[in-house]
């Protein structure tokens, strides 16, 4: 700019801006007057070219013209000399990164003297496996005495990587950011201790790594040096910074506001102004009267307000206004990406000390973040850190967000680990600083499950902040504020913000775009950093500039993100009034990530099954054995922190294959997306190796126990000519009867029986295949063989697997027909055949790992099965050696079920940029196709009508794929793939990929090889089904492919026997007449304690999308005092009504009604065993039971069943000695002794011996009770007769008559509470009579003599009963306990306690009740029933009993009423 053209901007005046629109009063425009205004003009006049004077603004701060500029005067002095800098430092070896404590250690000897210019490096350790390298630096700061009356002292200290700075007592004070990024952060705030001091010492930890790794989104370059480029103590003109961040806010409203608005020409007017009024050698004076201009903008006196200015300009009243852009500081870290979690951990530390340091500068600064694990890495490793987050969270200027363990993967994980990284999250959150979060923050994660709104709300999170879907690269996402509903009707108020990134650099163009409010999630991210000051500073000035001018949106700090969901909430009506999105939030792009690196996809499927069968296996051995096995919480629970720590959003690579080393075997019977670099991966190697031992341990520990004297298989020595006698113990895991071949030790010798005899040898000689059934229970042993299948070659390269169900041909090499023998359906469309295919050009536009293009399926080449030839002939499994299996069994148990051709590969893979997939045409024509996901499935189109449909070309499915049309369908299931697509009638399955960046040996077969893995080695199968995918068992089926069957040797020698194991008789658990309802999970409630109620947590999901009534069974083995409905967080709870059975090994039962796609947690309050029933045969004929000083089993008592006595010791009642009774006699079932509770109160046995009853078919039993007024016991008794009905000539007497008998029988004697209940049976299966002796008198009732007695006498045929309890005569009951099957029992009630404990039943068979000695007062009642199972919808009608005695006297008490 020159000439009149520099004098013409040079002398722009307000008069040639339009006048802004302000919020106070406009400055009048004086009238020119013709004496004023001159006659005559001869100049050139001014003229403002705008796109000049916007061009000249870059010329203000640094560059050619800094010696002359505002860059010329920032610092007023700088020192990098010896007397005032002295450093020394220590490189740590390798890849060792020591702690503070461990570096303070060190001698004087180990550090070395350091000067500015030090070479930092080498970046990584390439011979220790790519370790990222760490380095100390002493630093010693002598500050000059002339300095104290400047604003601020700093020390500039830029590494060109990163850097923490520690106090001398380890105490992490800020983050250091080296380089000249817009990431930049190099300056320490020396304290005013140390400027009164004159000198401080610091501790400067560097890594030598940059904000995004080494080299950026590529491999990284092991041999990078960073250079100490500043090492300097500084003093900064803090008004001429000042000037530089409203310079800066100037140009920005300049630049990003519409072409010729008022206030951007204003601002373009002041900006030019302040750089015509700054002169370099006058900068005080000058650099005052440039803020001053400024004011005209930001207006005046802004900048004394400080964060006040976010009080102002918003009005009052009615006519107050809203803010429109929330600001809120987040850093977002990458748990794992291009740098490996130990980096992560310093990461975080430097990020959030830094961003405690702000908050104490700037109090409006509110700062986000999420991720448990990063903060447990920082409580671990930086404790005074730690602390200090505490109390900032308890001002809430550090607020935690998220609730989740890390950011995660939400496309891959299963149902129940999205679940676990919610409650682990939350419950961390809790445990530390007293929060539960109340939004889900995933802003990075690679779209979005349609399950997961309502895992959300079952964690307590009811709103979610994302803005990943703004990276379509397809179609534009259509809302930014909205409901997300997810695929059970489950919704959460999704917001995803406007501006499009979660790194947000807080300028002017952060504004909204299409929504009223919007959230502004500001500061450096992905590698950490969070919110800069400059970024504040920008940002108090967009406020004071909005307080101004109408123009700008009004951005407010000060806020919570929770404040910012619930302003949504009301002001739309609670979502009433915002758009809707049903199902996933599929995004657009990082389609790749679904395959790459297949080794970790491996990982986390199988440590997701083995934690569940964990779990499951745990909770059972320490219910049924307390006292033999304890739940190892703390080991599951590191083992789930790590596999969810592996299911981060950005990490996992993938790459190549050599098809001539490809074998294929196929038999028919961020970390986690792969996209970091190498080191992350081996890392996640690692810890999956970890959870594979410690899982591997548990599950043996507690078949251990369940087992008693089993061995492991390994155990058995395989291959040798010795016979090991025994026999094999099958474990089902699985809620589903199972029948399928297992692999077992030729070495085994097995009895003559032919169930138990292997039905093929293979051909290793070693093993055979065996027939495992698991039906209705969890453990069996094996069963013989049904049906045959058949490998046979056909002709010249043809091939056939048959068996009785299905034949799969293949001919040169591909499969060339899949025909259902059943249902005479060919399957493979004439002229196509299926097989393996690789996609030649796989070159995505940038993003290498991520990345899959649609143009990628444009270069696809078919390959061959080679070298095909009958491995196993059968009958019990065919195999071709391509590796192709079919088995002679079914893939489920359904009636209607086929078998499944299984694919085994061992891969090679040297590939680049290629990918190689499965593919199979079937003849099927339909627009839908189905895919597994978290707690239910989702549907796709198979079309490409519209851009929606053509995007999804590559998805995402979990353990199946499915493509069904009416009566027929054919699935696609796999054990640790991911990657889907269903083109019109194809079904393709992603198997490997090769990409080369940010891993460049993403899963090459040399690489593969130095980890825990010698090739890749992984399985699929075709599944063909009769009926639709609805009416189909592809979810069981694919369960089962996911859960192999555990095995155990039982050894002849130990006398092991599978019958003694509580599983043998019956599944812990059943689900009937739901067959969409599965149960996913089984473990012990998360704040059980080993002294403490034990509680099981049963998870169910509803699979296929429909509405179902579910009736849950649970094993008599397992008495449950009390079961209730909870949230994922086990809390809210809402009790179930249980029902028990009295029908064999039915136990007890309640009802689920689901939703579609619904997921309900049940906690159930279970009793301990106290006794094993192998120990009951040990004891005599009338032992003593005396109560002990504990509390009962469950609510209702002490059950005692089949010999087992349960406790729970939580709850203490001092009832020691006050009752004693006679147990079974030495190896009876019959004798049931059980005390119930109706205050909930519990109690304990302890057994001592006592005197024998000689004869309990000849002898009533007497009891002696004192029974305070209006407290009557209730007495129920079982008998169990000898034959089928009563004999009518049994003797009925009273004491009276039959004194000899008087004193010799047991006499019983307790202080009655309301409504304990006596259950007492014959020992030798006859029937008993019973008279009862009253001491105290009853209010109001005919005196009772000594001799006397108030009794009753039953004749009963056979039937069983039902206690049931409600708060009043007429409300509804809800059962108290029931009665289990005892060869017929009949069930009798005597007395009653008050109304809420009477007891009340539907009388069913006849009932005689007889009068004693002083006739029928009216007190004694009973009734009896006869159920059936005990079905939800079929409980029996309770008959009220009118009540034969009078209302209560004055004192409370019963008036009793005789007859």
């Amino acid at each position: 700019m020159g000439g009149d053209e520099q004098r013409s901007s040079s002398h722009l005046s307000p008069s040639h801006i339009v006048q802004s629109q302000t919020t106070s009063t406009p400055t009048p425009i004086p009238t020119p007057t013709s004496s004023s205004y001159p006659e005559t003009n001869f100049t050139s006049g001014a003229k403002w070219i705008k796109s000049l004077t916007k061009d000249r603004l870059g010329q203000f701060v640094g560059g050619h013209f800094n010696e002359v500029n505002l860059g010329a005067v920032l610092f007023f002095e700088r020192r990098d000399d010896e007397k005032h800098v002295q450093m020394k430092m220590w490189s740590a070896p390798g890849k060792a990164k020591p702690s503070f404590d461990d570096v303070m250690k060190l001698e004087d000897k180990d550090w070395k003297e350091a000067t500015k210019g030090v070479k930092i490096g080498p970046s990584c350790e390439s011979h220790l496996g790519y370790a990222l390298t760490n380095h100390w630096f002493k630093v010693h700061l002598n500050i000059p005495s002339g300095w104290n009356k400047y604003e601020r002292i700093q020390l500039e200290f830029d590494p060109g990587c990163e850097a923490m700075i520690f106090e001398t007592d380890g105490n992490p004070l800020q983050g250091i950011t080296g380089g000249y990024d817009g990431d930049r952060r190099v300056d320490f705030i020396i304290p005013k201790e140390a400027r009164r001091k004159g000198s401080i010492d610091v501790i400067i930890e560097v890594s030598a790594n940059g904000m995004f790794g080494i080299s950026g989104v590529g491999p990284p370059d092991p041999n990078r040096y960073f250079s100490l480029a500043s090492a300097d103590l500084v003093v900064p003109n803090q008004e001429g910074w000042r000037l530089l961040w409203d310079f800066n806010t100037l140009r920005e409203l300049v630049d990003d506001l519409g072409g010729d608005s008022i206030l951007q020409n204003k601002c373009l007017y002041v900006a030019n102004k302040i750089m015509n009024t700054f002169d370099v050698k006058e900068s005080d004076r000058t650099i005052k009267e440039c803020r001053e201009i400024a004011e005209e903008v930001f207006g005046k006196g802004w900048d004394a307000k400080g964060g006040r200015v976010y009080e102002e300009g918003l009005g009052e009243g009615k006519h107050k206004k809203r803010a429109q852009v929330w600001g809120i500081g987040n850093c977002h870290i990458d748990t794992a990406w291009l740098w490996p979690y130990s980096v992560t951990q310093q990461k975080a530390a430097r990020s959030w000390a830094t961003q405690l340091d702000l908050m104490d500068r700037y109090p409006e600064h509110r700062f986000a973040t999420s991720t448990a694990q990063q903060f447990k890495w920082v409580e671990q490793l930086y404790p005074k850190l730690f602390e200090r987050i505490q109390a900032k969270v308890k001002t809430g200027q550090f607020q935690l967000v998220g609730g989740s363990w890390v950011e995660n993967d939400s496309n891959m994980p299963s149902g129940e680990a999205l679940a676990r990284q919610m409650i682990f999250g939350q419950r961390y959150f809790r445990s530390r600083f007293g929060v539960t979060c109340k939004v889900a923050w995933l802003p990075d994660s690679f779209g979005y499950s349609a399950g997961f709104p309502q895992l959300m709300r079952g964690c307590g999170m009811a709103n979610f902040f994302t803005q990943k879907l703004s990276w379509n690269n397809v179609n534009t996402f259509p809302h930014s504020t909205f409901n997300w509903v997810g695929n059970d009707g489950t919704q959460v108020l999704c917001h995803m913000t406007p501006v499009g990134t979660y790194t947000a650099q807080a300028t002017t163009s952060d504004n909204l775009e299409s929504s009223d409010t919007g959230l502004l999630a500001f500061g450096n991210g992905d590698g950490g950093g969070g919110p800069l000051n400059k970024m504040l500073e920008n940002l108090r000035r967009i406020r004071a500039t909005a307080n101004e001018n109408r123009e700008l949106p009004i951005v407010h700090m000060g806020n919570s993100v929770d404040e910012f969901f619930e302003d949504i909430h009301q002001t739309t009506d609670e979502g009433k009034t915002l758009p809707t999105w049903h199902g996933e939030l599929y995004l657009e792009f990082h389609r790749a990530t679904y395959t790459s690196h297949g080794s970790i996809k491996k990982g986390n499927r199988h440590s997701e099954r083995l934690l569940r069968d964990v779990e499951y296996l745990a909770t059972m051995a320490s219910v049924y054995h307390p006292d033999d096995y304890q739940y190892p919480k703390e080991r599951i629970d590191i083992a789930w922190e790590k596999v969810l720590l592996n299911q981060f959003h950005d990490g996992t690579d993938f790459q190549g294959i050599s098809m001539s080393k490809l074998k294929l075997m196929a038999v028919s019977s961020t970390v986690l997306p792969g996209s970091a670099i190498g080191m992350v991966y081996e890392d996640a190697e690692v810890l999956y190796s970890e959870v594979t031992k410690v899982g591997k341990q548990i599950i043996d520990e507690a078949l251990d126990v369940l087992l008693k004297h089993s061995l492991s298989l390994e155990s058995v020595a395989l291959g040798t000519t010795e016979r090991v006698e025994g026999d094999i113990a099958v474990i089902n895991s699985t809620p589903f009867h199972r029948r399928e071949l297992v692999q077992v030790p030729l070495s085994i010798g097995w009895t003559d029986s032919p169930g138990k005899r292997v039905a093929q040898d293979m051909h290793n000689r070693k093993l055979g295949y065996a027939v495992a059934d698991v039906a209705g229970k969890m453990v069996c042993g094996l069963a013989p063989l049904h049906g045959r299948a058949s490998a046979r070659n056909i002709g010249k390269g043809e091939f056939q697997l048959k068996n009785e169900h299905v034949e799969m041909r293949i001919s040169g090499g591909r499969i060339v027909g899949l025909f259902d023998v059943k249902a005479g359906r060919e399957l493979i469309p004439q002229g196509q055949t299926g097989g393996m295919v690789m996609f030649e050009r796989d070159m995505p536009s940038y993003w290498d790992a991520w990345d899959a293009e649609i143009h990628h399926l444009e270069t696809s080449r078919p390959l061959e099965f080679t070298n095909v030839s009958i491995f196993e002939a059968g009958p019990a499994r065919a195999t071709l050696a391509a590796e192709i299996s079919l088995d002679a069994v079914t893939a489920t148990t359904a009636d209607s079920s086929r078998p499944f051709i299984r694919f085994a590969a061992k891969v090679d893979w040297h590939e680049r940029h290629k990918f190689l997939k499965f593919e199979i045409p079937v003849d099927i024509h339909a627009d839908t196709a189905y895919f597994e996901s978290a707690f239910g499935h989702v549907s796709r189109p198979t079309n490409k009508n519209t851009t929606q449909e053509a995007a999804k070309f590559e998805v995402c499915g979990h353990r199946f794929a499915d493509l069904s049309e009416f009566g027929y369908g054919v699935a696609l299931l796999t054990e640790s793939k991911y990657g889907y697509a269903v083109s019109g009638n194809v079904m393709r399955l992603s198997l490997l990929r090769g990409a080369t960046s940010p891993d460049a040996e993403q899963d090459q077969g040399d690489v593969l090889k130095k980890s825990f893995h010698a090739e890749h080695v992984f399985s699929w199968a075709v599944l063909p089904h009769l009926g639709h995918f609805f009416q189909s068992d592809v979810v069981q089926a694919a369960y089962a492919f996911n859960s192999p069957l555990h095995l155990r040797f039982m050894p002849k020698s130990l006398q092991s026997d599978i019958a003694q194991s509580p599983l043998s008789t019956a599944s812990p658990f059943i689900v009937e007449n739901a067959s969409n309802v599965i149960l996913d999970t089984v473990k012990r409630g998360d704040d059980d304690s080993s002294d403490g109620d034990p509680t099981i947590i049963l998870r169910f999901y509803e699979a296929y999308g429909g509405h179902a009534r579910a009736n849950v069974m649970i094993s008599d083995k397992l008495h449950v005092s009390k079961a209730t409905i909870t949230n994922l967080l086990e809390e809210d709870a809402e009790s179930l009504d249980l029902l028990r059975s009295n029908i064999s090994d039915a136990g007890t039962s309640f009802a689920l009604c689901f939703r579609g796609f619904q997921v309900i947690t049940v906690q159930k309050y279970v009793d301990l065993i106290l006794k094993e029933q192998s120990e009951w045969a040990n004891w005599q004929p009338g032992t003593q039971i005396e109560l002990g000083d504990y509390g009962l089993v469950n609510d209702d008592g002490i059950f005692e069943a089949e010999g087992n006595l349960y406790k729970s010791p939580a709850v203490k009642r001092n009832l020691a000695k006050q009752q004693v009774l006679t147990p079974p006699q030495t190896g009876k079932r019959e004798g049931q002794l059980i005390i119930t509770s109706s205050n909930m109160r519990r109690v304990k046995f302890d057994l001592a011996p006592h005197v024998n009853i000689a004869s309990v078919a000849q002898a009533s039993i007497t009891g002696k009770w004192e029974v305070p007024p209006s407290q009557c016991g209730a007495l129920l008794i079982i008998h169990q007769p000898r034959t089928d009905s009563l004999p009518s000539d049994i003797p009925y007497a009273d004491l009276a008559k039959i004194p000899e008998l008087a004193g010799k029988s047991l006499v019983t004697k307790i202080t009655v509470c309301p409504a304990y209940v006596l259950y007492l049976s014959s020992t030798n299966g006859d029937t008993i009579s019973l008279a009862l002796s009253a001491t105290v008198p009853i209010p109001d009732a005919p005196a009772v003599g000594a001799g006397g007695s108030l009794g009753v006498d039953w004749s009963v045929s056979h039937g069983s009963g039902i206690f049931r309890e409600g708060t009043s005569a007429t409300d509804d009951y809800r059962p108290l306990f029931s009665l289990r099957k005892f060869k017929g029992p009949s069930l009798f009630t005597f007395g009653g306690g008050s109304d809420s404990d009477r007891g009340r039943s539907q009388d069913k068979v006849s009932s005689k009740m007889t009068s004693i000695s002083n006739g029928d007062c009216g007190i004694a009642r009973g009734r009896a029933m006869e159920v059936g199972r005990l079905h939800p919808d079929n409980l029996p009608v309770l008959e009220k009993v009118e009540r034969p005695w009078g209302p209560l006297d004055e004192k409370g008490n019963e008036k009793v009423i005789s007859k």
